[in-house]
């Protein structure tokens, strides 16, 4: 989703998880929890190369 994009974008140039809350209008814990998803996401892709 859009908010999930611009989650994405705001956290790679390094905007911390209250503020990427604040902006987004979203509590902070889901902000973690979207950045626990998109990590386990790429640890998954990678593991997949690997094997």
């Amino acid at each position: 989703t859009v908010d999930r994009n611009v989650e994405q974008t705001l956290h790679q140039k390094g905007t911390g998880a209250t503020e990427i809350a604040h902006q987004l209008r979203m509590a902070r814990s889901t902000v973690y929890t979207l950045l626990e998803d998109e990590r386990a996401s790429l640890y998954a892709y990678f593991y997949r190369l690997m094997s």
